[in-house]
């Protein structure tokens, strides 16, 4: 897990306005991290409820984390819910590379089939705010072919051959709540049954 560069993610999503207006501000509000002294300093001298929630947004980083292999089959929606109740947010999902199969067969599996491993057709939306992450500087660099789906969607299954790693907002690395997840995926623990 590693920390973004934030100019780098600016500059990855100031050439996407023209195509999906409203990023820059989405960016902007994700980018800007605070200090977690300076967000409790700050609460005490500022007790409305409104302040507090805003400080406690705006100490959350972004985090690139691998994606676990027990989360593979699962939806972006049943990800995104299992991260939200340990306190984090689903904010991407990053192809294993610039070619990845994104207009696959629906998520359900047809007649026949075992497993769900297909992808729906993806929205325009989530289409508008694929993106290069080539100038995006993470740390290691990402390959220069990987690019990561915004909000694919509830429906979105995720699929080995398509996604390789997600993109988290956190108050602090999420490493270990990412291993306890992994461990419940599959079990029954963290998630309800990926195929219904």
């Amino acid at each position: 897990f590693k920390g973004l560069r934030v100019t780098a993610l600016k500059e990855a999503f100031l050439s996407r306005t023209v195509v999906c207006p409203g990023i820059i501000p989405l960016v902007s509000n994700l980018a800007i991290s605070l200090d977690s002294k300076f967000v409790r300093k700050a609460k005490r001298h500022n007790k409305t409820e409104w302040f507090s929630l805003y400080m406690d947004g705006a100490a959350q980083e972004i985090y690139k984390s691998e994606i676990p292999s027990s989360f593979y089959g699962y939806t972006f929606g049943q990800v995104a819910e299992a991260l939200f109740n340990e306190g984090m947010l689903l904010l991407a999902a990053g192809t294993a590379t610039d070619e990845a199969p994104l207009d696959l067969p629906p998520s359900k599996s047809p007649p026949g089939r075992d497993s769900p491993s297909f992808l729906p057709p993806v929205s325009p939306t989530a289409r508008l705010a694929s993106f290069k992450l080539s100038s995006v500087a993470s740390m290691p660099p990402s390959p220069p072919s990987q690019r990561a789906v915004l909000f694919p969607g509830n429906d979105v299954r995720l699929v080995e051959r398509a996604f390789n790693c997600l993109y988290i907002i956190a108050p602090h690395n999420p490493v270990v709540a990412i291993r306890k997840l992994a461990g419940g995926f599959g079990g029954g623990g963290a998630l309800t049954d990926a195929s219904g």
